[in-house]
Formats: C-alpha cells, structure tokens, sequence
C-alpha cells in the first residue's frame, strides 16, 4: 500500500474524469488498510456514485473485513466474495 499512497489521488481524479464505469478492486493481496486509504476509497465511492458508477470489493481478507465491521463501512461499500458477486453487486440499486 505505501507504494500507491501518492497515486490514489491521481487515480481518483482519472477515475472520476472519466465518468462512464464502475470500479472493482480485488483486494486479495491486501493484509492492512488504514484511516488515510479508507478516507481516498469513501471518496472514489461517492464520487463514482455522482456519476451512478459504483465502487466494488472483492476478496477481503479477514482483518481487512474485521476492520469494515467494526468501522460499519461494510455497509456503505459494495462488497462481493469474489468477482462474479462483486459483478453481481452492481445490478443491485
């Protein structure tokens, strides 16, 4: 993660330029996320939602999910077990 933290702001602006597409993130390699990469993902999230895109996750190991349940972000983000649910997540109003 600390390799991406100067990018996830650039990317957020790309993504959000670009306004015709959601977003999956397979977040199978990520052990630990912390405030700083919550605060970039809750922004990417309600910017796509401006655009009606959406932000989508996908294999989240068990401290990152724990961290989500505690911080009841589970419930604002869109959330899959692997990729054919996090597609599925996105036909969901």
């Amino acid at each position: 993660m600390e390799n991406l933290r100067g990018s996830i702001p650039s990317l957020i602006r790309t993504l959000t330029t670009e306004n015709d597409h959601h977003v999956i993130i397979d977040m199978k390699n990520v052990k630990f996320i912390d405030s700083s990469f919550l605060g970039h993902m809750i922004s990417l999230d309600k910017k796509l939602k401006v655009c009606g895109n959406f932000l989508v996750f996908f294999n989240i190991q068990s401290s990152v999910m724990e961290l989500l349940i505690v911080s009841r972000l589970h419930k604002f983000f869109k959330i899959g077990n692997n990729l054919t649910e996090a597609i599925a997540e996105l036909k969901l109003p």
